[in-house]
């Protein structure tokens, strides 16, 4: 059964104060945190969702990762919006686990659970709880993609998960699933370094783009990973 990952990167970062995809953690980006989570949890295709001002860098990063960036080009309409973007990417897959860029912590055990409990009981949502509060990332089945994408793209769509019945909830020992990490206070909690950048309105600035290739093409590290 075929899952596609699915990472939504498209966000201004306007509360974080720079482009949080790229913000840098045990020294790697964050976009390439969430790409390896989905992989490596079994999705068989990753697409990234990305939008100015930052997409041409996350982009980039995307691509050499063997993910395929998907712009967005309305993004202020909401996180569904983006979803929807890559529900419509046309792949004929079975279900897709969803991951945000700014939960950079999630262990990659806890994305294996969500999707075998899918494959095993075919529910049409798998959401992980820590504690008393549901977070990220979850796994829906390609038979709600439809009602996802008739919904008003600035909607929020925890109402429709809510009536779906045989929802499964999983319990798991992973505060990362309750990361959001949105502004730049939370960003230097986690030890997470921002690259520098033109003010948050503006596109990515030389130094953020150089960043990135550097990101891309240290020659000790051919994984991305900087010192």
């Amino acid at each position: 059964m075929s899952v596609l990952g699915i990472v939504l990167a498209a966000g201004a970062s306007q509360r974080a104060g720079g482009p949080k995809a790229l913000a840098c953690l045990r020294g790697e980006p964050l976009v390439l945190h969430a790409i390896r989570l989905v992989r490596e949890a079994g999705a068989r295709e990753v697409v990234v969702v990305v939008a100015a001002p930052w997409g041409t860098a996350v982009a980039e990063i995307a691509r050499r990762h063997g993910a395929t960036p998907i712009h967005h080009t309305h993004p202020e309409q909401g996180m569904l919006s983006s979803l929807q973007r890559a529900l419509s990417f046309g792949t004929t897959h079975e279900a897709a686990l969803v991951a945000l860029v700014d939960h950079p912590r999630v262990r990659v055990e806890t994305a294996r659970t969500l999707v075998a409990t899918w494959r095993r009981s075919r529910a049409p949502l798998v959401r992980p709880r820590h504690g008393d509060r549901r977070g990220h990332p979850y796994v829906i089945d390609a038979r709600v993609f439809p009602a996802l994408l008739e919904l008003a793209s600035s909607a929020n769509p925890r109402p429709l998960f809510d009536t779906l019945v045989g929802a499964r909830t999983i319990d798991v020992d992973d505060p990362g699933v309750l990361d959001d990490l949105d502004t730049s206070r939370a960003l230097h909690d986690v030890g997470a370094r921002l690259p520098v950048t033109s003010p948050v309105s503006a596109r990515v600035t030389v130094d953020a783009a150089l960043t990135a290739r550097a990101w891309l093409s240290h020659p000790s590290l051919p994984s991305a990973r900087v010192p």
